[in-house]
Formats: structure tokens, sequence, C-alpha cells
């Protein structure tokens, strides 16, 4: 029977039962997830280095255990769907509504992933906080296709040989002399058919059978089984990669593109482009630090709009040397008001301990400060239940230091950031991006104030 086992990040995993802090996990389960860790480690690339950041193989009191890191998402073990979700604060495992809730909140996160095709998942999806991830992702892709098979499945012109009764197309001589020598009515031809047997179609059936089989919603499992019954003239792909590289992307195929995007995740081809996660036959997974990096400037974005501020994510302005140009800066948010005054804020998916941010995040706003020419930098920290802030007005403290720099002031601030709550159908996320917004209006605004005092 399928099981599925809900994680959080930094659990430890064990094939036993016996040992205090560990998530037991069924032998053949355990066995399973070690063997696919390796089977990934043991290719060639950078996936050693990935699968070192996803899980750590330890042991404790002689027994093999695995360590989930930072990266959550599911990935599939033998018989066993496991569902790594985000440690928010501190979760209660055995509470289906705060598991409901922390998984509703990852895929409000999620749908703002920037460079995936994660932004489709709608309102609608993030309300089925019962529903593990995978079939959540799953339901996402049959929507797609729902999408196709109403504006129509798309044919295309295909080459076909045969030997027929018919004359059509062009005569193969050679071909026909050598078999039908003896046999007047029938005809080696080549000729092209308008077939439905096209590369996305193909695509499309072989991820719909492929889902079929995994999902264990029944209402996800009647949608494939329907939308495999309008694809019954299409043959499934022997070719994945193939099939992808032969795609075509026009006019005609438009409506296709977000549907090929989930074919390729669950047919195990390649990876979203930018994208930095483990995509894989097997396991989709993502690193929290981009998904929290994403998800705030998204929705700092929309935020600032009415206000005329300006948000640039990942901004490759700047160099730390100038001559001989190396080690680009890359500021997570760089923000701008309509006077020009720019802030920059970087994203941190950790708590820092006692409220105050490690040595190496404070050296890196600072070189960002110095280089960009701006005072003020936040370092941003998601507000949990082990942030050191409690009600929302205290969400924001300030850090301030001072660089000896003549005429330079530079203050470092760390800001802990609301997380969205009481995600509904339809409903836009409630989180602090307004709060953040307004936060930001007081710096650029005060650190103006500042400025005149100093030049008058």
């Amino acid at each position: 029977m399928h099981k599925t086992q809900t994680l959080f990040e930094y659990d430890r995993l064990c094939a036993d039962a016996g040992l205090e802090g560990i998530v037991p996990l069924d032998e053949s389960t355990f066995e399973a997830l070690e063997l696919f860790l390796a089977s990934l480690t043991a290719d060639a690339g950078d996936t050693a280095e990935e699968m070192h950041d996803v899980f750590r193989l330890s042991s404790r009191r002689g027994r093999k255990t695995l360590a989930v890191q930072n990266y959550v998402g599911v990935i599939a073990a033998a018989d066993t769907t496991i569902e790594v979700l985000p440690k928010i604060g501190r979760p209660h495992r055995d509470s289906a509504e705060d598991t409901e809730r922390i998984r509703s909140v990852f895929l409000a996160m999620l749908s703002e992933l920037r460079d995936a095709q994660f932004k489709n998942l709608d309102r609608a999806g993030l309300a089925t906080a019962k529903m593990p991830v995978l079939e959540v992702f799953i339901a996402a892709f049959l929507d797609e296709v729902r999408e196709i098979l109403k504006r129509g499945v798309r044919s295309d012109y295909r080459d076909w040989a045969g030997n027929e009764r018919f004359l059509k197309g062009k005569l193969n001589f050679s071909e026909h002399v050598r078999i039908n020598h003896t046999d007047r009515s029938r005809f080696a031809v080549e000729y092209s058919v308008y077939h439905v047997d096209r590369p996305e179609n193909r695509l499309i059936k072989s991820t719909l059978d492929h889902l079929g089989r995994q999902a264990r919603d029944a209402t996800n499992k009647r949608r494939a089984k329907i939308a495999l019954d309008h694809l019954a003239e299409v043959g499934k792909s022997s070719d994945v990669r193939g099939d992808f590289a032969a795609c075509k992307n026009d006019r005609n195929t438009a409506h296709y593109a977000n549907a090929l995007r989930w074919c390729r995740i669950f047919l195990g081809g390649e990876a979203p482009t930018s994208f930095p996660g483990l995509v894989t036959a097997d396991a989709l997974l993502f690193p929290m630090e981009r998904v929290f990096e994403d998800y705030v400037a998204a929705r700092l974005r929309t935020a600032c709009h009415p206000h005329g501020i300006a948000v640039y994510a990942q901004d490759r302005g700047r160099y730390l040397f100038d001559s001989p140009k190396q080690y680009r800066l890359r500021p997570d948010i760089v923000v701008t008001d309509p006077a020009g005054r720019r802030l920059i804020l970087d994203t941190k998916w950790k708590i820092p301990k006692d409220g105050k941010p490690g040595q190496g995040d404070m050296y890196q706003m600072f070189a960002y400060a110095a280089r960009y020419g701006i005072d003020d930098v936040v370092l941003v920290y998601p507000a949990t239940e082990d942030a050191p802030c409690g009600e929302r007005e205290t969400y924001r403290t300030s850090i301030s230091n001072h660089l000896g720099i003549p005429d330079r002031a530079i203050c470092v601030h760390t800001y802990f950031y609301r997380l969205p709550e009481n995600i509904s159908t339809g409903a836009t996320p409630d989180d602090g991006a307004e709060e953040l917004t307004g936060y930001l209006g007081t710096l650029l605004a005060d650190r103006q104030k500042q400025r005149q005092l100093y030049q008058s």
C-alpha cells in the first residue's frame, strides 16, 4: 500500500523507531531513499554537491541516519512519497491542522518562484492544504491539460511509408519493385498524414500515464483517466529527450507551454532554466533560501508599485573589485524610490542567534553598502515562533553599525518578515509585504532628513 510521510526541514531519519528525536521510516523506505541518493551522488556533474545540500548521511548509536537540510518538496522512495515541508516555528508533527497550515504557506510561497513553472499554481490549489504537495502539483498539471483539451489538441504532418492498396504521395520505386514484383495490387508509397501523434501530445500522454499510477487522490486519478481517453490516438513517447527537442514553439502550440514545463519535471527531463533545485523523475525539491527570496521580492514588488517604488531582484551591476572586474555582487533585492534613493535588502531563511546577524552576513551587507554607495541595508529574516519578535509591532528591530568611511554612516537593519497566513480560495496571501513597504518608506524618508541636516 502506498503511503505518504510528512517531514520538516532538519528532521533526522532512521529505520529504527527506538531512537529519541529521530523520525522512523520503514526499513524498505529508508533503504530505497539511501539507494536513490547514492545513485544521484554517483552521477557526473554537480549532483553530489547538491545531494550534500539536500540530505546529510551520519550515524547515531551505530545506526545510519539521514538529516534533511533546507530543501523542501517531494521525493519518491519505494512505496512511500516523502513530503518535506519548511520548518516554520515549532511544527507539531501529530497536528493535522498545523501541517495543513504550513503546507498552505509553502504553496503560497512556491507560487511566486521566479523562472519556474510554479507560477501557475492557482489559488484553488492553495486552498487544498489537506492534499499532499505532490497531489497539488499533479492537479496543477491536469489543469493545464484540461485547457489544452478545451482549446483543441493540435495535429501535425508526419511522414508515413507503407505498402498500400492505393497510390498516394510518392512511389518508392526501388522498394515497390522489391516487394511487389508479383503483386500488382499494392504500391510501396511515401506520403504525409495529418495526425495528432506529434511530440507534444506524446509527452503529455506519457506524463498522464505516469501520474495515473503515482496519484493517490481519487479526483486526480479520475481526471488523468479522462484526459488519457481524449488522447487515445496518440502514442506514448519512446524517446523523451528527442521529443522535447522536436517540440515546436509557435502560436499554434502556445497553450502547450505550461503543460510541457510540467512534463519536463514529471518525466525527469531538463530542469527549468536558471532554477537551482533538484529535479528528477523521483524528486522535486526546492532550496528554501531561494523560495523565500523570490516570495519576498514578488510580494514586495506588488506592494511597492502603488507608491512608485521600483523593486529589482538579483541585481548584477557591481563588482567587489573594478580593476580587473572580479567577484560580482548579487544583492537579493534593490529598492529605488521616485527620487532615486536606494536601499538593498538581502533575505536569509534562518533565525539569527539572539536576534543578531552572523559575522559573514555583516561582511556581506557592508560590501553591498560600500560598493553601491548606499547608507542603509536591510537583512530580512522570517518571523516565526523561534524569531526574537512577538507581536506585529515588534517584527522589526534595527542594529546600527558605522563603517569608517569619510562622510558615510552605514546602517545595517534587521527585519523579520511576517509569513502568509489564512490562505483561502481566490485570496491574496495575508503577509508582511505592506508592513515592509511602510518600513522601507520610513527608512528612505529618515535618511533624506539626515542628509538635509548634514548639508545645512
